[in-house]
This record gives C-alpha cells, sequence and structure tokens, in this order.
C-alpha cells in the first residue's frame, strides 16, 4: 500500500467517524466539536446508548441506555459509563433467582438507584445521598422512569458512625464529596482542587438500617452498595460493631484507603471480587459465608 493510499484510508475513517458522531449527536455541533464528549460517543455508540435531547440552555444530555433507562448527564459523564454501561456493580449471576432488597450508600446523581431498580427480582432500592446538589439531580433522574422511581425510596442525609450535621469536601468536577478533615484539607491544599467546604448532615449507619430492616420482608436478600469516598470504613465498623453487618448477603462497592481494615468489619464474608484502580482505591464484592449465594459461588 502506497502513502498516499495510507492517506486516503485515514481520512476515510475520519469521516466515517464524523459521520458518526453526527448521528449519534443528532448533528449538535457543542457536542461534535468538543472533545470531552469523545468517550460518550466511543463507549455510549457501542453500548447501543440512544442521545434523545441537548438542553443548550443547562447543558444537559438526555439519553436512553440499552436497558431502556432514561437519564441526564453534562460534560461529567464518568460516573454513568461506569454505572450504567460498563456496570460495574454487576451482580453475581445467581442473583436473578432470588428477590433482594438494595442499600445504595452515596448515590450520587442515582444512576446506579436506577441499574438496580430495573432488575427485576429488585423490590426496592433503599438511596443515600448527603449532598443537596447530586440528590437533586438524583430525583430528576428518577423522575424520568416512572415504572422504576416506585422501587426507590431516597433519602438526603449519608450514613456514618454519629447523628450530626458535618462538614463535606464538595469537588466541582465529580461531584464527589468527602467528609472534612485535616487530611482531606491538606490534600486538597496539595492537588490545588476546585472545591468549596459545604455543611450536609449524616446520621448513624446502624440506627437507619435497624430501623429499615424492621419494615421490610426478612426473606429476600440484602445487598449493599457502598462508594463514600473513603468514609466507608466509619459506616461498616458502625454495622459490624451492631451486629448488623452480618445481616446483609452481598457488600458491593469501593474503598479509598485500601483493603486491610474492611477485613477487620468482614468476618463473616468471603471476597469474590476486588480490582485495584489506584494504589488505594478498589473495586470489591464481598459475599457473606452464610448466604446461599456462597454456596452455589464455591460449588
Amino acid at each position: 500500500m502506497t502513502l498516499g493510499e495510507i492517506i486516503k484510508l485515514i481520512w476515510r475513517q475520519i469521516l466515517a467517524t464524523r459521520e458518526l458522531k453526527e448521528m449519534f449527536f443528532h448533528g449538535k455541533s457543542e457536542l461534535i466539536e468538543n472533545k470531552i464528549f469523545d468517550r460518550l460517543f466511543r463507549i455510549g455508540y457501542k453500548s447501543g446508548v440512544e442521545i434523545l435531547y441537548f438542553s443548550t440552555e443547562n447543558k444537559k444530555i438526555y439519553l436512553k441506555t440499552k436497558d431502556q433507562i432514561i437519564v441526564s448527564t453534562d460534560y461529567n459523564y464518568n460516573m454513568l459509563i461506569e454505572v450504567l454501561l460498563t456496570k460495574i456493580y454487576t451482580l453475581p449471576p445467581q442473583i436473578i433467582d432470588h428477590e433482594f432488597y438494595v442499600f445504595d450508600i452515596g448515590m450520587n446523581r442515582g444512576y446506579s438507584c436506577l441499574y438496580f431498580a430495573q432488575i427485576e427480582n429488585c423490590k426496592k432500592v433503599f438511596g443515600f445521598e448527603l449532598d443537596e446538589k447530586p440528590y437533586s439531580w438524583a430525583l430528576e433522574n428518577f423522575a424520568l422512569n416512572n415504572q422504576l422511581n416506585e422501587k426507590i425510596e431516597h433519602f438526603n442525609f449519608g450514613l456514618w458512625n454519629d447523628n450530626k450535621e458535618i462538614e463535606i469536601c464538595s469537588y466541582k468536577d465529580d461531584y464527589c464529596n468527602k467528609i472534612m478533615s485535616n487530611s482531606v484539607k491538606n490534600e486538597n491544599d496539595k492537588i490545588h482542587r476546585n472545591f468549596s467546604i459545604k455543611k450536609a448532615n449524616v446520621k448513624k449507619a446502624s440506627d437507619v438500617v435497624f430501623q429499615i430492616f424492621e419494615s421490610i420482608e426478612q426473606a429476600p436478600m440484602k445487598i449493599m452498595k457502598i462508594d463514600i469516598e473513603g468514609a466507608e470504613y466509619e459506616v461498616l465498623r458502625d454495622l459490624f460493631e451492631n451486629k448488623l453487618i452480618d445481616k446483609f448477603d452481598i457488600i458491593i462497592g469501593e474503598c479509598h484507603n485500601g483493603m486491610d481494615e474492611l477485613y477487620n468489619y468482614l468476618p463473616d464474608f468471603e471476597i469474590s471480587y476486588q480490582k485495584a484502580c489506584t494504589q488505594k482505591r478498589v473495586e470489591f464484592c464481598f459475599i457473606n459465608k452464610k448466604s446461599m449465594l456462597s454456596k452455589s459461588h464455591n460449588s
């Protein structure tokens, strides 16, 4: 193949990609030309995403996934991709044979609540988000999915080891929040992240979980999804000390300071899956050794 032929081939590929992007984004030049949305196009197109509408007023993109979930996003769409397209919270395959409840601790914009709610055997999702901004966004996303909204009960407070008002460090760019501490402040000062300090409410995890357990059926399985930017250790410790942690069949999520401390609070669980994302941030899935899932997992 000559150099001229290679150049023509590359040019045809560029034009073909351009045409696909124009189709995918319905000719919206603001989305086509902005490199920020290239990853949304690449993964969304392959995943069967349909762009429904782009609001020039609030810069929100409304889309429908292959699973028929309708949600909105903006330039910060990485969490949407992780949860709804690459499905980082995929449950063990045995779950499809059993009814279950989900405790979504750190629901953010509500993508994970909707992901779990669309599974047929999911009876209800209890979602917790302490920051008003992503919480409000989640409510908008729930309202776009009437058939799933009925299965979601949401709370605008976080779970922790106490009932109090706290300061959180809210990052402008990624909607991730951390409970404010000297170490968090030093981290922010060091990397010069764009963040703000705001007030938020947290409630003692064991009190909230116990009250919900009292109100639901006991037979269905209990699943915890937890991703709360470092506060997961305090939540799991509180549930462990109050003898509630072993009531869950599956604990799936992400930790932000390594796995070692988690094992102290999960003696009745075995690790089913773990993936190191950075040196300290790890995605994980634990299965209760007493659960029927554990028996089928090991058979």
